[in-house]
């Protein structure tokens, strides 16, 4: 039976009393949404819903003092209330003068995708909206919106970094052990490296902890090409147009270099305690549900990887399901710098050099080969400057695991 906007099973309960033989009546929850309002009460809510979008209170509260009961009313097919339009337009102070008058109960309230006004505060980055809210129920920081998910896990995947601060501050005695991992993940993810440092300060246990999808914090860190790619909050189009200065800039640097450092730390941090279990749990951290080192080695994550090797050598004897190191991995897809790290092992490079795939393919093949990822070639421009660039990488390569052939 098809439905619309969530309306209209009666077809099957009319058929039912009429004595119709109906087999399969299927139980549909109909959404709140005043499905049967007359024109005025229409014509109300959309007047509330342009008011609630431009924060035109004057108007919403001159609605109010007609028609008091609007106050908590859902105002659209999606189920949202004023308090959702206006937290999620960033009206401060009509989300202030809103909750005010607004039932406790109806604070709660989610729309159709299951999301409270509260997600919509923490989705806006406002951190003056969540305040307000919260001063009224402080709990709502813990309702969960669409997903099961956190409200503080969405403001961490879209980069509020002052906005997922405050709510850690307020909410990080009331998470659980599936919440805290959830949440590191993601800030890791969006460069968040000074509140994830808190987490895994406060509670070491996350340097093992894994999310829904099995992966640790480790494996959230290899997977990133640099660190970090982004250490500011998510601004919006014009930025550069409009605040590009010596000030902010220098702003931007001292961020980046500080989520750097901070990121750094963090690698350290998790991959000592990782270190403190046993060998076969060290195994499985880092091997499960995906090698880490390969996906960092891939990703030419340099960062990470010398940290891991400086702490665990025998890391770069490791070998994915194609007997290749991280040093044929880092051929394949030129990143010198990770290569170059075969310098630092000494004469444990020649037997690395003889590993061999199930095509028989060395890492002097490997190097000959056509880039897997052409993009890293792509940023020299012509084909002449691209071919230059192979033939010296490919020069590097042999003198690097063979130096008599200086001739070539």
């Amino acid at each position: 039976m098809a439905i619309t906007d969530g309306v209209i099973i009666n077809a099957a309960i009319d058929s039912a009393r009429r004595g119709t033989p109906h087999n399969n009546i299927e139980l549909v929850v109909v959404p709140p949404l005043l499905c049967t309002v007359d024109g005025e009460e229409r014509k109300r809510h959309l007047q509330l819903y342009q008011a609630a979008l431009s924060g035109d209170w004057d108007t919403a509260e001159g609605i109010y003092k007609l028609f008091p009961g609007e106050v908590n009313a859902r105002i659209n097919k999606r189920g949202e209330t004023a308090l959702h339009i206006a937290a999620a337009a960033e009206h401060t102070h009509f989300v202030k003068q809103l909750v005010g008058k607004m039932s406790t109960e109806a604070l709660y309230f989610r729309n159709n995708a299951g999301n409270t006004a509260f997600c919509f505060a923490a989705i806006s980055g406002v951190e003056a909206i969540a305040k307000v809210m919260m001063d009224k129920k402080r709990d709502l920081a813990m309702a969960r919106g669409r997903g099961n998910l956190l409200p503080i896990y969405m403001a961490a995947q879209l980069g509020h970094r002052r906005m997922v601060s405050y709510l850690y501050d307020e909410t990080n005695k009331l998470l659980t052990e599936g919440d805290r991992i959830a949440l590191l993940v993601a800030l890791i993810n969006s460069d968040m490296y000074d509140v994830a440092w808190k987490m895994i300060k406060a509670d070491p246990r996350l340097a093992s902890a894994r999310d829904d999808h099995q992966l640790t914090a480790l494996h959230a860190l290899a997977q990133k090409s640099c660190l970090p790619s982004n250490a500011v909050d998510h601004r919006p189009p014009g930025f550069w147009i409009r605040d590009l200065n010596p000030v902010s800039v220098f702003k931007l640097a001292r961020m980046k270099k500080l989520m750097h450092k901070k990121a750094l730390d963090i690698i350290q941090y998790l991959w000592e305690q990782v270190l403190l279990l046993d060998d076969a749990t060290i195994s499985r951290q880092i091997e499960e549900p995906w090698p880490l080192i390969f996906t960092a080695a891939e990703r030419g994550n340099l960062d990470f990887l010398t940290i891991l090797i400086r702490l665990y050598p025998e890391l770069i004897f490791k070998v994915d399901q194609n007997t290749y190191s991280i040093f044929h991995i880092a051929i394949l897809n030129r990143h010198e710098g990770i290569f170059r790290m075969i310098y630092q092992i000494g004469s444990i490079k020649n037997l690395i050099a003889t590993y061999k795939d199930k095509e028989g393919n060395n890492m002097l093949h490997l190097a000959a080969k056509a880039l897997e990822s052409p993009s890293r070639l792509n940023v020299i421009p012509g084909a002449a400057l691209q071919l230059q660039r192979e033939l010296l990488w490919f020069k590097v390569t042999i003198f690097s695991l063979f130096p008599s052939t200086k001739y070539i």
